[in-house]
């Protein structure tokens, strides 16, 4: 009887020590979490060419301007056919953004501020519908000023 209970002590110590085996060797292998969090993303990149927007002249300045600019959204893949369906939208939004401009400020703005000012009008065209913007964010990707 002493010699069972010998026996079932010491296989009882083994199999807990085997389980501690294994769970250390899992927990080195296993994807830490900062690695689990920087998990890349799938983004689908769309692109909305060739938009034209008159800009406002200046008094008693016969010229017309004009700037033309692409523009390439970035979405989850998810989503892109969602962007994709959209651009005559996308499109609509950036030209009322942009026509307030006159050559002087169009020509001051860096592609940054460019951007900004249209992903800002993006998302706010987006809440006004009460609908989810399908894209993460705009990127110029031309911007022509003549």
């Amino acid at each position: 009887m002493k010699n069972i209970k010998r026996i079932l002590l010491v296989s009882l110590i083994a199999a807990l020590g085997a389980g501690a085996g294994s769970i250390a060797v899992w927990w080195q292998l296993r994807p830490h979490s900062a690695t689990a969090a920087a998990s890349p993303v799938a983004y689908k990149y769309t692109s909305l060419e060739k938009t034209i927007v008159m800009l406002r002249g200046r008094v008693g300045d016969p010229a017309q301007h004009f700037l033309a600019l692409d523009l390439v959204f970035r979405s989850p893949a998810a989503s892109e056919l969602s962007t994709r369906d959209q651009l005559p939208l996308l499109r609509s939004v950036a030209v009322r953004t942009l026509a307030h401009h006159t050559l002087d400020s169009a020509a001051a703005l860096s592609i940054d501020q460019l951007a900004d000012e249209l992903n800002h009008a993006f998302k706010d065209s987006y809440a006004k519908e009460q609908r989810e913007q399908p894209f993460v964010e705009a990127m110029v990707g031309k911007f022509l000023i003549e």
